[in-house]
């Protein structure tokens, strides 16, 4: 009997988000893209431990993120698949955690452009485009926008939320 791959299902999010930073592109880029560890440790009171699962830095490193209890306890894991240092782009993807649908999500990626402030600022911006990679469970399978939103805000935005809150104190 053979097993047939399944099927995967692709939705990019039409909503994008801009985080602003009083740091240069390249630190700002920096601190998210080569030091996930310390900016999630440091910027997040949300993350109690960031652990390297796979031992790889960089591209490919699968991350554990503990979450503090005072901020629901659980995890999430994180794989880091693109880091461009002459664009300044990155991208990470939720894989797993103790509130990630496994039923309905193969993935949920967060495709991160760092850039200078268009204003002509000292500061930077960076734009976050979220891309869903979705089962297919049923024939038909519609789903809500409450869905897609649910699973967004709970596996990858408040690494934005929360260091945005403290600007970076750890890139000082």
């Amino acid at each position: 009997m053979a097993l047939e791959a399944p099927v995967v299902w692709t939705h990019t999010s039409h909503n994008t988000r801009q985080v602003t930073s009083p740091f240069s592109p390249r630190r700002h880029f920096n601190g998210l893209a080569l030091d996930p560890k310390i900016l999630c440790t440091n910027a997040m009171p949300s993350v109690s431990e960031v652990t390297n699962v796979n031992g790889i830095e960089g591209v490919g490193s699968l991350m554990h993120i503990t979450m503090a209890e005072n901020a629901g306890g659980g995890f999430k894991r994180v794989i880091i698949e693109i880091i461009d240092h002459a664009e300044m782009k990155y991208r990470y993807s939720v894989v797993d955690g103790s509130d990630f649908d496994h039923d309905m999500t193969v993935k949920i990626s967060y495709k991160v452009t760092v850039e200078a402030d268009p204003n002509g600022g000292p500061g930077s911006v960076a734009t976050i485009k979220v891309k869903h990679y979705w089962r297919h469970i049923a024939e038909g399978l519609d789903l809500t926008d409450e869905q897609v939103l649910e699973q967004t805000d709970m596996q990858g935005c408040d690494v934005f939320d929360d260091a945005e809150r403290k600007q970076y104190p750890v890139l000082e």
